[in-house]
């Protein structure tokens, strides 16, 4: 597997194509070649952010 930093618009379509609930974690990282685990931290990295962005907009 090459490592290689994925671009903001990559970044958004992966998100975007998670929660369509259509694709796995595995299969996102096969399609944009690289590692489960680096979709597993931007996905996580994403959903802390809308947490304390929604939290922050109920105070």
């Amino acid at each position: 597997m090459v490592s290689r930093k994925l671009s903001k618009k990559q970044k958004k379509e992966i998100i975007e194509l998670f929660y369509t609930g259509e694709y796995m974690l595995k299969e996102l990282a096969k399609k944009y070649n690289v590692s489960e685990s680096s979709i597993s931290l931007l996905i996580t990295a994403h959903m802390k952010s809308r947490q304390f962005t929604t939290k922050e907009n109920n105070d």
